[in-house]
Formats: C-alpha cells, structure tokens, sequence
C-alpha cells in the first residue's frame, strides 16, 4: 500500500476515533467487519482496505458516494 494511501487513511480513522457517535459506529463496525474483510480476502485485498469502508461510510449499509454518477468511457 504507498505511504500516501496509508497516511489519509490514518487521517481519516484518526478523525473517526474522535467521533461523538463511535459507539454507535463500532457497533455496527461488530455486524459488518467480518463480511468486509471476508470479501476483501476473496479478492486478494489487504484487510488494511476495509478501514476505507470505515473512513467512507462508517459502516452505514445506506451511505452514497457524494461523488456525481460517471458514465464508463466517458
């Protein structure tokens, strides 16, 4: 993983740890790690990966990318 992947990361889990509603995160971080990193294990992914999951979407099954759609090859 580059250093520069690793320190945004580290950024945003940093951030989260200070979060007023970590417990409730963390409890739903219990319900979906295994499946996250059981994926990611499937497809040769680093478990390091899963923490993007956190730092995105604090393991909220609804969150949506704020990113706007993208049509492939465009």
């Amino acid at each position: 993983m580059p250093p520069i992947f690793k320190e945004r990361l580290r950024f945003h889990v940093d951030e989260l740890v200070k979060a007023p509603n970590l417990k409730f995160i963390y409890g739903r971080k219990q319900r979906y790690w295994p499946m996250i990193t059981r994926q990611f294990s499937a497809l040769g992914l680093p478990e390091e990966m899963a923490y993007v999951a956190w730092a995105e979407t604090q393991f909220d099954p609804k969150a949506k990318s704020s990113a706007a759609p993208r049509a492939c090859g465009r």
